[in-house]
């Protein structure tokens, strides 16, 4: 009775989290009588992967004024993976000793698992959050896409930019998932052009030119003119340098991606334990933006048609979310 009564009067409020690379993503959903009355995106900058005073401040204050809050994250730790059966006799069969896993079965096709441990260090209270409500297997939010895209055998890739998430799907089972950190980040000093930025170099003379001009007042304020000018210059060509090491960063994580994808789709082919369907895709869910380049270099490296498809982490974690409530599981 109370309860039923609670999801009528008291907002729900679900906040999905995502942490990659410096960069905190936030979607918080606030929901009363089955109405959607707020819909907030956020990305907030981070230091070391932690999170960021800003996104502790806003989650407290939901926290605070909407007691039923729910915050949720999907798993990040390589062990985890998904595989083709709900029996547990077949998981030997399949390589995977899962004593001392978590186990979640789906669709009665296929099952998720995670490593305890590594599933209590993820929900557990830290020093920054309280705890994780509900936490999600990647391969859940993966395969609710590859039910979208059709019965063909498909290779996904949940990109960001310190791991990725593979998995081969129909649309009606996974055949494999797996995790997997991305290495071989390059450092920015080794990254930096070497040819200098020819107005920096020349940032030595204003001192000397100020000198000369210090009793003529209208060269001087065109000199300002002319320092700003420059400074502006400055500014556009250390934006463009970061933007070229970005880039450089990006086609380093795709020759990585590529190696573990030619591993994969080998070990696919190779499989005993079903009659292994033909890969006929690969579709790439891009959480921050991956260049054409890096696209372009998978595509031709493996030679299969590859689709990108703009995917949020963040709000396929509150739409599971919402989903959990429908079902009165919150």
């Amino acid at each position: 009775m109370f309860s039923g009564l609670s999801r009528t009067f008291y907002s729900r409020v679900f906040i999905g989290l995502n942490i990659d690379a410096g960069v905190c993503q936030l979607h918080i959903i606030r929901t009363k009588s089955n109405t959607i009355k707020q819909n907030i995106k956020t990305n907030i900058k981070t230091i070391d992967d932690s999170i960021p005073i800003e996104a502790l401040k806003l989650i407290a204050f939901y926290k605070k004024k909407y007691p039923y809050t729910y915050i949720g994250m999907i798993s990040k730790t390589y062990n985890q993976g998904a595989i083709p059966t709900t029996n547990p006799q077949d998981f030997i069969k399949l390589g995977v000793n899962l004593q001392g896993y978590k186990t979640k079965f789906f669709d009665h096709t296929w099952c998720a698992y995670i490593k305890e441990e590594d599933c209590q260090k993820l929900i557990e209270p830290s020093s920054e959050l309280e705890r994780i409500d509900l936490l999600f297997s990647p391969f859940l939010p993966m395969y609710n896409q590859a039910k979208k895209e059709g019965s063909k055998t498909s290779l996904y890739i949940l990109q960001e930019r310190k791991n990725i998430c593979v998995m081969i799907s129909d649309g009606k089972r996974v055949f494999y998932g797996g995790y997997f950190e991305i290495e071989g980040e390059l450092s920015e000093a080794n990254l930096m052009p070497q040819e200098s930025n020819p107005m920096v170099a020349n940032s030595s003379k204003f001192e000397d030119i100020l000198d000369s001009l210090s009793d003529n007042l209208e060269d001087l304020e065109a000199l300002d003119i002319d320092l700003l000018e420059e400074e502006q210059n400055s500014e556009d060509f250390e934006q463009h340098e970061k933007d070229k090491i970005e880039e450089l960063r990006d086609f380093m994580r795709a020759t990585t991606i590529v190696g573990i994808l030619e591993n994969v789709i080998t070990e696919h082919y190779n499989s005993t334990y079903y009659q292994s369907s033909f890969i006929d895709q690969i579709v790439i869910l891009d959480n921050y933006g991956i260049t054409p380049d890096s696209i372009k270099h998978i595509k031709d490296s493996l030679m299969i048609e590859t689709y990108v498809r703009p995917f949020s982490i963040p709000e396929s974690i509150t739409l599971l979310m919402l989903e959990e409530y429908k079902r009165k599981a919150l």
